[in-house]
């Protein structure tokens, strides 16, 4: 949920591996961007933290995504702290 409409796919799990689907390739987490990689470890923290008491999520290396996907990352954030999903939110922009 974290990643739908960010990344070309929904985040799986496939023979040992983490990635998505993209048409019929599939795309590990080692062949993905740093920023794809930062985006895929932030949604499976938020699932794994959903226990905790503090649920903040921050991101670093925005400078590469393009403005239409860097501003569905932050309108997703904005919606999870709406759900009550996640506490907080903070982006570090690139140098």
């Amino acid at each position: 949920e974290f990643t739908d409409g960010i990344l070309k796919g929904p985040i799986e799990y496939l023979d040992g591996d983490i990635g998505f689907k993209d048409g019929a390739s599939w795309v590990t987490i080692d062949a993905m961007s740093g920023t794809e990689q930062s985006i895929v470890l932030a949604g499976m923290a938020v699932a794994l933290a959903q226990e905790n008491a503090l649920r903040i999520v921050m991101l670093d290396e925005l400078g590469r995504l393009d403005t239409e996907r860097l501003t569905k990352l932050v309108d997703r954030m904005n919606e999870l702290i709406e759900r009550e999903l996640i506490d907080g939110r903070g982006f570090v922009p690139a140098r």
